[in-house]
């Protein structure tokens, strides 16, 4: 069996930011030279989090709010058209 380990590390300058780190994840899975299987991306670090969102639509606004705050039904369904 193949695998490849790879980290990310990541300086933002806000409290809460959103990173697409799409581009950096396929890169990876390039050179892994692995042809089929799965790719494991988590967040290494209690206060982090994983979107996985695939391109297809935003995400909603309000996914960087403020730790607490909920998006709403309204506000998904407006940030995928």
């Amino acid at each position: 069996m193949k695998s490849h380990t790879h980290y990310l590390w990541f300086t933002t300058k806000q409290r809460q930011e959103i990173i697409d780190i799409t581009e950096q994840v396929a890169e990876q899975v390039r050179e892994s030279g692995v042809a089929e299987g799965l790719a494991l991306v988590s967040a290494m670090h209690i206060t982090a989090s994983v979107f996985v969102n695939g391109r297809t639509t935003p995400l909603p606004t309000c996914a960087a709010s403020p730790s607490g705050t909920r998006c709403s039904s309204r506000s998904r369904l407006a940030s995928s058209t």
